[in-house]
């Protein structure tokens, strides 16, 4: 058995089996990566990265939305 700390949460986390690959905190569900059976970790945040993408979404969106709005107050001052 061996133990490592969440990197999301700061849980201790104890690991019975030694040949795993990856584990989930008991406490917040974050998924750690074991690389090579040490107690180093990556998280993986779905949910952040969908944000992340999401608000680049509508960020582009606005800006789309903005500039068809001035181009036609220019269309409409050249009337």
């Amino acid at each position: 058995m061996r133990t490592c700390n969440c990197p999301s949460c700061n849980a201790n986390i104890s690991i019975d089996d030694e040949n795993r690959d990856f584990a989930f905190c008991q406490y917040c569900g974050s998924k750690i990566m074991l690389d090579d059976y040490r107690s180093i970790y990556r998280v993986i945040d779905e949910a952040k990265i969908k944000q992340a993408e999401t608000g680049r979404e509508i960020r582009l969106k606005e800006l789309n939305i903005k500039e068809a709005q001035m181009k036609e107050r220019n269309r409409l001052r050249k009337m």
